[in-house]
Order: structure tokens, then sequence, then C-alpha cells
């Protein structure tokens, strides 16, 4: 959960800190979509992307930094068909890392809602995991099966 927590906050600041990155037009190489996740079946947009910073060809991939995939496959399409190859594109990068750069910048609520959910529900979750919590549990007449089995 901390783990979470963190990245949620890095994707949150750098989130917050492209929306002042200098601009430039750049065009976008190719654009497709990638099946992501091992478990469950997971989409996002692929979009590369290269700019010229400074008298510097750069060559990055970044749609955005925000919660990372599209999640279904519809979604991510319909991102990646925004950005066809061989468009242009306006590129914001960072002008102390140039190579540093994004397609939007922004995308921040997604993962502020996301970083407020695990905030609030991660104390909750390993409340009810201690001798106390499953106490209080009990009162409300939530029990909790002590196996998978439910023995």
């Amino acid at each position: 959960m901390v783990a979470m927590m963190a990245r949620l906050m890095w994707q949150l600041y750098w989130a917050m800190a492209s929306q002042g990155w200098a601009r430039t037009q750049g065009h976008v190489r190719n654009a497709e979509v990638k099946e992501t996740g091992s478990d469950s079946p997971s989409y996002e947009p692929r979009i590369d992307f290269e700019y010229v910073a400074g008298k510097t060809l750069y060559r990055a991939h970044r749609l955005s930094y925000g919660l990372g995939g599209a999640g279904s496959k519809k979604r991510a399409q319909r991102l990646a068909e925004m950005h066809p190859p061989g468009t242009p594109a306006t590129v914001w990068y960072d002008p102390s890392k140039p190579s540093r750069a994004t397609l939007h910048t922004g995308g921040c609520r997604g993962v502020a809602v996301m970083l407020l959910i695990v905030s609030l529900l991660g104390p909750l979750i390993l409340f009810a995991a201690t001798d106390a919590g499953r106490r209080f549990l009990d009162r409300l007449g939530i029990h909790q099966s002590s196996d998978a089995s439910g023995g």
C-alpha cells in the first residue's frame, strides 16, 4: 500500500509539473495499442513521437502523467487514433531535462482521486486486519471467516 501511494504521489507530482513545461512541435512516429497485465487484460496506447529541444532530436512515448493504462481496449484504441502516425503533435518537455516529455499535460484528477481513495481505505483495511478491528467488525455483525473454506 505504501508503494502504491508513493507511485500515485509521483504521478501527481509530474502531472502538475508538466503543466509548466516548455512546448514545441513534434510529430507522431507510431501509434498502437499494447496489452498489459498478466492476470486480467488491460490495454494502453503506445504513442511514439519525436521532437527537437534546443538542437537535439528526442524520442519519447509518454502520453500523459496519469494512471497509466487506458483500461479497456476500446478506450486505448480511441486514444491511439487521436495521434495517427505522421501527424504533428504538440510536445511538452521539461526544460531542465528535455528528454522528459509528454503529449498531454496535467491529467492529475484521476491520480488525485485514486490517492484520496487509497489514503482513506488503506488505514481502514489495515485496522480491520488487527484484533481491535476484528472485534469492532464483530460488534457491527460483520463476521470474517478464519480461512478460505469458511470454517
